[in-house]
């Protein structure tokens, strides 16, 4: 079948975003799928290596780009940098306890914070761009149009395209939900409008999750949604390089996270406290434990290390290409993920799981929120891949015996190991993956 991907984050962006859809892509081409793409323009300094690659298997003549508004994009990086994504208005716009009333009915107008603004404003302008370009391709040559939520520019144009086209069949794909925490008043409205439409237009939606599933039901009991999880690519497991990083060198146990913090909504606060407990009992010296750090908010982990007087443990890698972020997760004793799982969201499964299954390590997971037995600790304990510490459901003595043995380990001059449930990691193989999709496609494009 002739496919068009609609994604606005894909190969080569290093972003966590565009694996999802890449892979997609690349696998569905090499089942024999005839595969085109609409995404984005490169705006980042550097670009992921691995999905260059990728490029070529796919072909880099299928793929269209579009870029952004140039000024928008600017004031955009800017603010990430400075403003954070809370789930309460933006502080600038939020009136001061004086009591100026100017302040506070601009606050009650304009509730979000700038970022949300511009993101929507971006998504249609890009929309309006990508028009043009769907104008000038044979829309009626397509079977299947995926798209790939968000930002809301991807689902927009797949919509668009499928009313014009003649035959196209939609499938709407949701990394993360439309509506989220973040989003206040009018522009709250809206995306629930829009997330309604976009299950009703499509003839099939795919999510990353069982709890995604769930929340999409809320929307539209009858739409047709199928679970596609999120997976690894084992050609990825190349670009590993084993001791290529001062890490490995230090007769140390090593834990390193790679990845968004949300601005605190992951938590690794559990991990900070058990050291200090631990070190309080000498039963370990923090001098022979490292944490390696890669991504954009350190200073948000030094924050949170700090209140437990463990800081003197983080080594801030900065942001990396993903080959560098697999290379420091392949040279560490035990990867760290964080995630959350509430009332508002269940099934949270960060893509950097899947990696870090890829390579086998020992995982340690911290899971806020007040919803217990999440999805994200079940999968671990079916691959018996760690330990998964729930805020709903504490133990913080099972959490310390899992760190003091896995220094012991260490301090013997051994590795921490894992003993994986293979048939369990295989299910998240993107060529596996991709195969259920694809019969999801061959069902809706007859």
């Amino acid at each position: 079948m002739k496919i068009l991907i609609v994604s606005y984050y894909f190969a080569p962006q290093n972003k966590i975003a565009a694996v999802r859809t890449t892979k997609i892509a690349k696998y569905l081409k090499r089942i024999g799928h005839e595969v085109e793409i609409i995404c984005s323009t490169v705006n980042d300094s550097y670009v992921d290596p691995i999905l260059v690659g990728d490029i070529e298997l796919i072909g880099p003549n299928n793929i269209y780009r579009i870029s952004d508004h140039l000024l928008l994009r600017s004031i955009n990086r800017r603010l990430h940098k400075n403003v954070s994504h809370s789930s309460t208005p933006s502080k600038s716009l939020q009136g001061k306890s004086s009591g100026k009333t100017a302040k506070k009915r601009v606050a009650k107008l304009f509730p979000n914070s700038a970022s949300v603004y511009l993101e929507i404003i971006n998504s249609i302008l890009w929309y309006r761009k990508a028009k043009s370009i769907t104008n000038r391709l044979d829309i009626d040559s397509y079977d299947v149009i995926l798209s790939s939520y968000g930002p809301l520019a991807s689902p927009l144009l797949a919509h668009y395209i499928k009313i014009k086209s003649k035959r196209a069949k939609w499938i709407s794909d949701y990394r993360d939900p439309i509506v989220q925490d973040i989003y206040h008043g009018l522009i709250r409205i809206y995306y629930k409008i829009k997330q309604y439409q976009f299950l009703r237009c499509s003839d099939a939606s795919i999510c990353v999750s069982e709890g995604m599933k769930k929340y999409l039901r809320r929307f539209d009991k009858d739409a047709a949604i199928f679970v596609i999880t999120n997976g690894y690519d084992p050609e990825d497991a190349r670009w590993c390089k084993k001791n290529s990083l001062p890490m490995q060198s230090e007769n140390k146990l090593i834990f390193s996270y790679c990845g968004a913090l949300y601005q605190g909504k992951r938590d690794l606060s559990p991990l900070f406290c058990a050291l200090s407990n631990l070190t309080g009992k000498n039963l370990i010296n923090l001098g022979n434990i490292v944490l390696y750090y890669a991504g954009n908010e350190y200073q948000l982990l030094y924050d949170m290390a700090k209140n437990y007087g463990v800081e003197g443990i983080l080594v801030d890698c900065g942001k990396v290409a993903r080959d560098v972020s697999l290379t420091i997760t392949y040279n560490s004793d035990i990867a760290l993920i964080a995630s959350w799982n509430d009332n508002s969201a269940q099934g949270v499964l960060t893509g950097k799981l899947f990696e870090i299954l890829m390579l086998s390590k020992m995982v340690a997971a911290f899971i806020s929120g007040n919803k217990a037995n999440s999805e994200l600790k079940r999968i671990i304990e079916n691959v018996n891949a760690g330990y998964a510490y729930e805020e709903a459901n504490p133990d913080q003595q099972q959490l310390e015996r899992v760190v003091v043995n896995a220094y012991k380990t260490k301090m013997k001059g051994i590795n921490p190991i894992v003993v994986y449930n293979d048939e369990e990691v295989k299910k998240y193989d993107y060529s596996i993956i991709v195969g259920q999709l694809s019969k999801i496609i061959g069902q809706i494009g007859k």
